[in-house]
């Protein structure tokens, strides 16, 4: 019997992802230490090692086994989501926290691993005969399992959460190769729906939209305040940054939610364009890794479940730093493993583990397949 070998095991992910850490707990620290000493740091410390305990939960327990309580992951997950509207805190105009103690849980996080392990049962489990022929039952029904936690997600109203599925289910209808017509047939839909979906929006996200289609002359004391003093903190750090602490429109509170998601921003002042640069890359090689680990793995479930995790990080990276430059709108959607926060981290660590996780009994996975085929 094949056993897990250590051989077998991607070690280049967990290297990036502990550089990634360290970068986020020296810009927390720089961002918050002067003006609430080294609270957020002990916490994102906290959270780290707790973090840790997920990855080596997910990494550990085989993906099929997730993927067989999926439908009860899923069920849980959009129970914590109707909860969480009735009993949730409200914080910054969002019920999305559930606070217990000095914790503030998310529970749209847990939709996400939810959503990708639905999707990874029911397509990616299919023969490989039906992968190919696409059926409009699939359209509904990929687009449903992500439509419910939306929903549910945009009642809170959490708009930039939302989103965060779209990308990953747009990663699902390319692997199912949906055919040309469907996507054109979406994109009317959507052109149709747009003006009904305006009204429904909270003012202030709607100033958020309008802030980023006027991002070349931003209201400086308005919706665009915060896209303005990224701009100044980014422009003033040059190549190579002020250094350490010693950024002025971080250090002295003119970028609102430094540690958190303006948290490039703080990076850029204080190290540069070579600062970000490197995290970029590193994001990058990151993906790269993980879309190479997906074409290595021979269960279309597994690879499924690596894209679509990915997918979600992808998202989150593109609109975070787009967001610090004003090249998209202000959702409030943090850095991946740099942003301060427990829940959005307790998702990142997840989902690494699972991810490493399939390709790591890749081997074992291939050997039932060849069993199961004589």
């Amino acid at each position: 019997m094949i056993r897990r070998r250590w051989f077998d095991f991607d070690f280049w992910t967990p290297v990036m992802m502990f550089f990634l850490l360290v970068i986020g707990l020296v810009a927390i620290y720089s961002a918050t230490v002067q003006s609430r000493g080294l609270i957020y740091f002990h916490k994102q410390m906290l959270w780290i090692l707790l973090g840790i305990g997920v990855f080596l939960l997910t990494l550990f327990i085989n993906y099929e086994r997730w993927l067989i309580v999926a439908p009860y992951i899923y069920s849980f997950a959009v129970v914590a989501l109707v909860l969480t509207l009735v009993f949730g805190r409200r914080i910054a105009g969002s019920r999305s926290w559930f606070v217990i103690g000095p914790f503030h849980l998310q529970t749209a996080e847990m939709a996400k691993i939810a959503v990708a392990l639905m999707w990874s049962r029911i397509i990616g489990g299919r023969p490989i005969r039906r992968l190919t022929q696409f059926r409009p039952s699939d359209l509904f029904l990929t687009g449903g399992i992500a439509a419910v936690p939306m929903g549910l997600i945009l009642l809170q109203p959490d708009f930039g959460t939302a989103l965060t599925f779209i990308l990953p289910l747009i990663f699902v209808w390319i692997l199912m190769r949906m055919p040309l017509r469907y996507w054109v047939l979406l994109a009317l839909s959507i052109l149709i729906l747009i003006p009904f979906g305006w009204r429904h929006l909270k003012p202030y996200q709607q100033a958020r939209i309008l802030v980023f289609m006027q991002r070349d002359n931003p209201d400086a004391r308005g919706p665009g305040y915060q896209v303005y003093q990224s701009r100044i903190a980014l422009g003033s750090g040059g190549l190579l940054g002020k250094g350490f602490q010693r950024g002025s429109q971080t250090q002295l509170g003119f970028v609102p939610e430094r540690h958190t998601d303006f948290v490039l921003t703080t990076i850029g002042e204080e190290w540069g364009f070579v600062g970000i640069a490197v995290i970029l890359l590193l994001f990058i090689l990151l993906f790269y890794r993980w879309f190479d680990l997906a074409l290595q793995t021979p269960d279309p479930s597994g690879q499924m479940l690596i894209i679509t995790l990915s997918a979600f990080w992808i998202f989150h990276v593109l609109i975070n730093a787009g967001m610090v430059i004003g090249w998209a709108p202000v959702t409030g959607l943090p850095l991946p493993l740099i942003s301060y926060g427990g829940s959005f981290l307790m998702f990142c660590m997840g989902s690494a583990g699972m991810i490493l996780n399939v390709y790591w009994v890749r081997n074992i996975i291939q050997m039932k397949l060849d069993t199961a085929s004589f």
